[in-house]
């Protein structure tokens, strides 16, 4: 009985302990139901409150890089432009760089160019490529079957005298051709006996002198003339000949009276033509370089040339017997890879 009186909370002061025991107990779970609801909402704030904030510094995040991207993109634009200036300035005027050669090279380099038109930015485009290209990129062609094939110099050369290296825009082109005449000159360099001549060209549709093929043949011959003393003095002998003068304004007088006596099958002599970017010769100018391709072929001329185009424009070289490249990602990823370890150098700097 007292233990039943003690249980349901009898006995005075026993009954008073536990109904003040009850009421502390049911104030503190009204506590805790207010507080779980409290802390709940709480949490929900400060996570509502981290996820702006997170969103916030992704926006931020990606704004900067954006950002950076695009001013790397006018960066190397800027310095290919000032590379282009430091070039064409640095040359100064065509007739000192001309006086600079013939001082250099024989007198008779720079008596030529004075017989010949003017070529303006003959030089300087691969002057500027050179100076925007990256350290160790556009070396895997050298690598390809096609081109072990068009660059063996014995007497016995391959009938495909004729090397295209077709890619879509901006991939790079013109710094493969630069490459390709740097690859060749250190040949020409190495040849004591001053059989192998190159000269490249830079075909551009803006430039009127760099849209013409007519440049091709005066290029060609400075490039012949600067190379060699002995054959420079023949070229000019033949130019300034009395009587009837020579048509120099005509390619086909330059291909002709020049070029033709120089590289006859009989002779032991190779010209190397890296013609960059034919797809930017239109209508005539394209169908000359067509025709002199044919007059090499019929002639015997030991010629040979590689050409860079978009796939779709090689038009009259199309249906002629030639070795190709194809440009393809796979086959530029070390360029790719290289390009990339630049510009984290530069953002670096």
């Amino acid at each position: 009985m007292l233990i039943l009186t003690v249980m349901n909370g009898g006995e005075g002061d026993l009954g008073e302990a536990r109904g003040d025991m009850d009421l502390k107990l049911d104030h503190l779970r009204d506590a805790t139901q207010f507080a779980t609801p409290g802390n709940t909402e709480q949490l929900n704030q400060m996570s509502r409150e981290l996820l702006e904030n997170q969103q916030e510094h992704t926006k931020m995040l990606q704004s900067q890089t954006t950002m950076i991207s695009s001013l790397l993109d006018e960066s190397q634009g800027i310095r290919r432009d000032i590379a282009k200036l430091l070039k064409t300035f640095g040359q100064k005027d065509a007739a000192t760089e001309s006086r600079a050669i013939g001082q250099s090279r024989g007198a008779s380099a720079y008596r030529i160019r004075s017989l010949l038109p003017n070529i303006e930015g003959e030089i300087s485009e691969y002057h500027a490529l050179r100076e925007t290209i990256v350290d160790g990129t556009c070396t895997w062609v050298f690598a390809e079957p096609a081109w072990k094939e068009w660059v063996r110099l014995d007497k016995d050369y391959a009938s495909r005298r004729l090397l295209a290296i077709t890619g879509g825009p901006g991939t790079g082109k013109s710094h493969i051709a630069s490459a390709v005449y740097d690859h060749l000159e250190r040949n020409v360099n190495g040849d004591t006996d001053h059989h192998i001549y190159a000269a490249p060209f830079y075909f551009r549709e803006q430039r009127p002198a760099l849209a013409s093929f007519f440049g091709v043949m005066v290029t060609a011959i400075n490039q012949l003339a600067e190379q060699n003393a002995s054959v420079g003095e023949k070229l000019y002998t033949q130019l300034s000949r009395d009587g009837a003068p020579l048509d120099v304004l005509d390619w086909k007088t330059i291909l002709r009276h020049l070029i033709d006596p120089c590289f006859e099958e009989r002779l032991n002599y190779r010209l190397l033509l890296i013609l960059d970017s034919v797809d930017e010769l239109k209508g005539e100018e394209k169908a000359k370089l067509t025709e002199f391709w044919d007059w090499a072929v019929k002639a015997g001329l030991r010629v040979s040339m590689v050409v860079t185009s978009q796939p779709d424009g090689l038009d009259g070289l199309a249906d002629r017997d030639k070795g190709m490249i194809q440009m393809t990602k796979e086959k530029q990823m070390c360029d790719l890879t290289a390009l990339v370890r630049h510009r984290l150098e530069a953002c670096r700097h």
